[in-house]
């Protein structure tokens, strides 16, 4: 891993997605000790919030407040993802395919990586 908590929230937050899906709970639920609320994210604020949401420390429905956001589509593709996965690895589907297809019809930002993982769960869902 790496030292830097700007890149440190990038890391843990697509490890505990990862682990998560691998069914290994308690080592991603180990990860999050290593981002707190006073972590200096740099520019990867969009992580370190989600990571707090899995921590329980922001609402779900927190995560998606854009308001005032420079690029809303990036947003979405970023914090709708975390989000779409997170409702999808507690088995609220509706809510997590819902999601998807709202970031998805916001293709500005198709380049990054939420955008390009809702893509693949969307697909790998039979294009709901």
């Amino acid at each position: 891993m790496t030292h830097s908590d700007e890149l440190i929230v990038a890391i843990v937050d697509w490890y505990w997605m990862t682990l998560m899906r691998l069914g290994k709970q308690e080592e991603a639920d180990e990860l999050l000790y290593l981002v707190t609320e006073d972590t200096d994210p740099g520019e990867n604020l969009s992580y370190k919030r989600r990571v707090l949401m899995y921590k329980g420390l922001i609402k779900p429905d927190e995560l998606i407040d854009f308001e005032g956001a420079e690029f809303p589509d990036l947003e979405m593709a970023t914090q709708g993802y975390g989000l779409a996965n997170y409702y999808y690895l507690k088995g609220e589907l509706e809510k997590s395919n819902k999601i998807l297809e709202e970031i998805l019809q916001k293709d500005a930002f198709w380049s990054a990586f939420g955008y390009q993982a809702a893509v693949v769960d969307y697909e790998a869902r039979g294009g709901i």
